[in-house]
């Protein structure tokens, strides 16, 4: 017989049962083996799965080449046997619980602990063929663990702390489960910018366009640190195409919904789209905040915007004309558009941005009484031209309904991008520059790398190096202990010991 059932995504609520004693699992039969992969159980893991890098694993394998012309084979990223080798052997489970509980471990004997914190955190699982799971919830690290190489999800994102654990939200009464902190998020990905980057769109990215996150990520984290005051803030590559940025305080965890847009519209600039006059909603004279994101954003300007380094807008003379087409003089655009025209015109797109800012700078040009005070204003109008034409083309482009909401879903870092293969990674703004989403670690390479450890290492006996620290994950799970989860902790501690001193003092 036909189902009748509707077709489309599916969604499975694990509410009514633990999710470490059961639940759905993945086609493919139970995941959970502790048993350790051999190299050669690897190796034949990568062969059975031989598809290009953008490609999910549920794709139709491409024809085999004839054997006279065969071509080099390019190996899968992600797999769900791989998945399977990274949940045993490589997921920073203690460290991720020590992120989401803020010091509430329950098995701490302190009272100013909060035992239940983190089985009241929401987990959502995505499993393959894009079933949802929500409402997962754990006690501690072991448990989250078995729940993750049981259920051997795809994709893993974090929630809030609710009033209750989640797995119980459908037994209470309305309004009994709700949200009562969680981290102040932020999301940005490159298609956003798709308007104003010339080399790729939509999902693709290249190092011309990924300098649009790198900008994004310091203009961004200097205004959360220097005009709002937080301080345990870390930034995760989506994997793909993005950033997100995570804000840890308590001061940010504890924000409602109202604070939380209020944040959000005063850090959002750009509006509009292609058809729109005003692409950005700034006020003059500019706020301080605006003023130190400016001067960020100009020192880069000419080389990731104009540059051939960059999205190369000067480099044609169709270029030239879309920069200067809102230039509130014509005249002074149709000046410096024929000189660049010339043939003999050799100056390259630097020596242009330096044209351009030098004629629509204020000049004395004589004249007196009004003829004065008219060129002041024409001079500024074109001043703030210039201002927004920066923040038009860097500035933060941010996804506001994922900051707004505290039940908001974020993906988790050290989850995996299945279309990439690639570790959702922790970095520091201030070394943002130096990361390279193309060299970022997946599935398959930290599999080689395991693989070529033991190969180095086949004579030595008693060798108890953890499987992470074989590979290159292990460096990025170092730098978030030190720069994140060492410096959060101190503070954490010391806030402990202040409330334990104001109840003595009382």
């Amino acid at each position: 017989r036909r189902s009748t059932r509707p077709r489309g995504r599916r969604l499975a609520d694990p509410c009514r049962r633990s999710p470490a004693a059961g639940g759905l699992e993945p086609r493919g039969g139970k995941l959970g083996s502790k048993r350790r992969p051999c190299r050669g159980a690897l190796a034949g893991a990568r062969t059975r799965l031989n598809m290009p890098l953008e490609v999910e694993a549920t794709a139709a394998p491409a024809p085999a080449a004839p054997a006279a012309t065969k071509a080099p084979v390019m190996q899968s990223e992600f797999s769900p046997e791989l998945l399977r080798l990274y949940y045993s052997r490589l997921f920073p489970y203690e460290e991720m619980f020590q992120w989401l509980s803020h010091g509430n471990d329950p098995d701490s004997p302190s009272p100013l602990v909060e035992k239940d914190f983190f089985q009241r955190r929401e987990i959502c699982f995505t499993l393959r063929d894009d079933i949802y799971v929500r409402y997962n919830c754990f006690r501690d690290a072991q448990e989250f663990k078995a729940g993750l190489v049981k259920r051997q999800p795809y994709k893993i994102d974090v929630g809030a702390v609710f009033t209750l654990p989640p797995k119980d939200h459908a037994t209470v009464r309305p309004g009994a489960f709700k949200p009562v902190q969680r981290e102040l998020v932020f999301d940005i990905d490159l298609n956003d910018y798709d308007d104003v980057r010339q080399c790729c769109s939509g999902a693709k990215i290249c190092p011309r366009c990924w300098k649009f996150m790198t900008t994004s990520v310091a203009v961004l984290d200097s205004s959360l640190r220097e005009d709002f005051g937080f301080e345990h803030i870390f930034w995760v590559y989506s994997g793909r195409r993005g950033v997100h940025g995570w804000v840890n305080d308590r001061e940010a965890r504890m924000l409602p919904n109202e604070a939380r847009g209020a944040m959000v519209n005063f850090l959002s600039v750009h509006c509009g789209n292609d058809n729109s006059a005003e692409k950005t909603n700034l006020r003059f004279p500019l706020h301080p905040s605006m003023k130190r994101a400016y001067k960020q954003m100009l020192e880069v300007f000419p080389t990731d915007i104009l540059s051939e380094e960059g999205q190369a807008w000067f480099e044609t003379l169709e270029g030239c004309e879309k920069i200067l087409s809102t230039l509130p003089s014509r005249d002074i655009a149709d000046e410096l558009l024929r000189r660049w025209a010339q043939p003999t015109d050799a100056s390259t797109p630097e020596e242009k941005w330096d044209a351009l800012c030098a004629r629509i700078s204020p000049r004395d040009g004589g004249g007196r009484g009004n003829q004065r005070r008219k060129a002041a204003a024409d001079y500024q109008a074109l001043e703030e031209w210039k201002v927004k034409l920066v923040f038009e083309y860097l500035y933060p482009r941010l996804d506001a309904n994922v900051s707004k909401q505290q039940n908001h879903l974020l993906k988790s870092p050290w989850s995996i991008h299945p279309k990439t293969g690639r570790v959702c990674v922790p970095f520091l703004a201030e070394r943002a520059t130096e990361l390279d989403p193309f060299t970022v670690p997946t599935l398959r390479t930290l599999c080689e790398e395991i693989d070529a450890y033991g190969e180095a290492h086949a004579g030595e006996e008693n060798d108890d190096t953890p499987d992470r620290e074989k590979t290159t994950m292990g460096a990025y799970v170092d730098l978030w202990k030190r720069s994140f989860l060492d410096p959060l902790y101190s503070d954490i501690r010391k806030a402990n010991r202040d409330k334990m001193d104001a109840q003595l003092d009382f």
